[in-house]
């Protein structure tokens, strides 16, 4: 660690290394997906395109509802992560969810057995959250945050090393600072310099003096971590526009994370330039470019506030060089007004060179990537050189839109999905080849589910383009008091016409979501979805026990077996084919078949030398994602 002056809280591990047998849910099945950075992709999609078990068939009050929640120490403002195939100590290979809060503290839990929900696998503490109110964060009275800060964006996890990365927010005495963390995924041990205090200094007269240098206490790190070539990206804005604040991005080698190798600061020479994307992360196009959409500045100083910025890596002197920019004609009426473009992400969108967002004044633009248009002076949006301009929503969007090519058959096309304060849900359409985008709404959600303190903050899940598989999901406050303390609602649309399949609160005895998360995209992947609170949990929802196959029926005899064991199925009578797996006591899978569900029936699953005396669980899993399960014990 670089010699800085400066101390950071040290973290306290407490690692869980109860060996626990297979659970009802527990063994990693096939074709998993991982959730490895906040909207699933660095293009900021918002989609997980590999649901296979998830559909506008079984997302209903019948079949899909609440199975169990984790509890952790404080408020969640952070997406829930997923990595597949986790091996850790004394454990075997798992399935784990990464939980982070704002009490400074990370959490690594199983991702798929209820009973090891108050259990996790590791547990890291930071510590020395900062206490609010504070006079040193926002002006007084601050409403946007309460009670403390901790982690409050959202990790990054690279799985090809094992690695996540985090930042903290402590208070020692009156010194707050940040840092970058850097954990085993199996573990949770430090790895790769460990810990990283924030620092940062540029020259400019912003500030007054001849350099302007980084604040922890007046610089609030909203967006989520970006791991892109080799670095860890962290960007910053301010608690409630509260002074001095710049917009920077910082950069950090990811094998070695007290080696800084990015400082960027878009206003040197002014102040205000914020960078939070209501929490959305930078977006990176296959050329390694980053882009971001900043909020307030001021104007005429060099200002590269309320736009859209194109940033190219620029190793030779150690920051970002801007390759391209689109600043509005009315930038000065935005900032005047609050009115913040920067309120969302920028969502490229795959196979082309679009970009698309909306602010707060609920104008979506479609920018090219190629030729951003910069900055021209007028009086009317003519002046503006992008692709369009629609003025789409009477409130402000604050969060990043969603992305989904639904037709197999046309890859040109897709359909991008907005929720805006004080509006219906929206679904544009926009063509690829054309590079439009209709101004006509494809389709539009429920007139009478229209937030009014906070737009619904969105995510999708679908088989690909397979028809019927496409399911929205949304965030969404049923509060109108305060957004840190609304109740919430987890909702899911049919993709392709925005008719509502369900909600949590058609039964709140059994679904109810708790504190609204704002700006928490819900995670979805591998049949469950998983929902931040500010409950101080996150909740999981799935398929239900006693959803279509709740008659099913799996036994499994003679048990102990020696050479040949028969699993007797019954209960089926829906055809359609199914899975038969078998699991050591590890996780690791060792015989399938295909069988098919036709009436009772028995199936021998013969005993190999990859199958020694031990415990065994045998696992059906059907189309539609249910499965049953039973143990089997092999002996000599």
């Amino acid at each position: 660690m670089r010699s800085i002056g400066k101390t950071y809280p040290k973290a306290r591990l407490c690692v869980s290394m109860t060996v626990i047998a297979f659970c009802l849910y527990g063994p990693p099945g096939r074709a998993q997906v991982d959730v490895l950075m906040n909207r699933y992709d660095v293009q900021r999609t918002g989609a997980n395109l590999s649901e296979t078990i998830l559909n506008t068939s079984n997302v209903n009050v019948r079949h899909f509802g609440k199975r169990w929640a984790y509890s952790v120490g404080g408020r969640v403002y952070a997406q829930p992560l997923i990595v597949s195939g986790v091996t850790v100590p004394g454990v075997g290979v798992r399935n784990v969810v990464y939980i982070a809060d704002m009490h400074n503290d990370l959490y690594a839990f199983d991702a798929d057995d209820p009973a090891m929900a108050g259990r996790p696998y590791w547990k890291v503490s930071y510590g020395h959250s900062v206490q609010l109110p504070n006079p040193q964060i926002g002006y007084p009275g601050y409403p946007d945050i309460t009670v403390e800060i901790g982690i409050l964006s959202t990790p990054v996890i690279d799985k090809a090393t094992s690695t996540i990365y985090f930042v903290t927010k402590s208070q020692v005495g009156p010194l707050i600072s940040d840092s970058l963390h850097a954990l085993d995924l199996g573990t949770g041990e430090a790895k790769f310099g460990g810990s990283q205090l924030i620092s940062a200094s540029v020259p400019g007269i912003g500030d007054g003096g001849s350099a302007v240098t980084f604040l922890s206490r007046t610089q609030n790190q909203r967006c989520s971590l970006l791991l892109a070539g080799g670095i860890v990206y962290l960007a910053y804005a301010s608690y409630g526009d509260w002074p001095p604040y710049h917009g920077w991005i910082l950069g950090y080698d990811a094998a070695d994370i007290h080696r800084q190798s990015i400082v960027y600061n878009p206003d040197p020479d002014g102040q205000n330039i914020g960078i939070w994307m209501a929490g959305a992360g930078p977006s990176v196009d296959s050329a390694g470019n980053l882009y971001v959409i900043t909020a307030n500045g001021q104007t005429g100083m060099n200002d590269l506030g309320e736009s859209f910025l194109k940033l190219s890596v620029d190793p030779a002197n150690n920051t970002l060089a801007l390759a391209d920019y689109f600043t509005p004609y009315s930038q000065a009426s935005l900032d005047s007004n609050d009115d913040d473009l920067g309120s969302s992400g920028a969502l490229l969108i795959p196979h082309s060179h679009l970009i698309v967002a909306a602010g707060k004044e609920g104008m979506i633009y479609l920018v090219d990537a190629d030729n951003m248009g910069q900055y021209h002076a007028g009086t009317d949006p003519s002046v503006d050189q992008v692709l369009q301009e629609i003025e789409a929503f009477p409130g402000q969007l604050m969060g990043t839109p969603v992305y989904w090519a639904d037709s197999a058959g046309n890859p040109n096309t897709g359909l991008t999905y907005w929720w805006a304060q004080e509006d219906v849900l929206r679904a544009y359409r926009i063509n690829t080849l054309t590079r439009r985008m209709d101004p006509t709404p494809f389709a539009m959600g429920p007139s009478a589910e229209q937030p009014q303190l906070q737009d619904g903050i969105l995510a999708l899940s679908a088989n690909g383009h397979a028809a019927g598989s496409g399911i929205l999901w949304a965030n969404l406050t049923l509060g109108t008091d305060s957004l840190v303390t609304g109740r919430g609602m987890l909702c899911a649309y049919d993709a392709s016409t925005l008719t509502e399949l369900w909600n949590s609160a058609q039964m709140p005895a059994r679904d109810s979501a708790g504190a609204f998360a704002k700006f928490v995209p819900p995670t979805i992947a591998n049949g469950k979805v998983y929902l931040a609170t500010f409950s101080g949990k996150v909740i999981v929802y799935g398929l239900l026990k006693d959803g279509p196959a709740g008659n099913v029926s799996v036994q499994v005899f003679p048990n102990p077996a020696r050479d040949m064991a028969t699993v007797a199925i019954g209960g089926t009578g829906t055809g359609g084919n199914a899975d038969l797996e078998l699991f050591n006591a590890s996780g690791a899978l060792v015989y399938r078949q295909t069988v098919v569900l036709d009436g009772d029936q028995r199936v021998m699953i013969p005993r190999s030398g990859a199958m020694p005396a031990g415990v065994y669980f045998v696992v059906l899993r059907m189309a539609s994602g249910m499965r049953q399960e039973a143990k089997l014990v092999w002996r000599d």
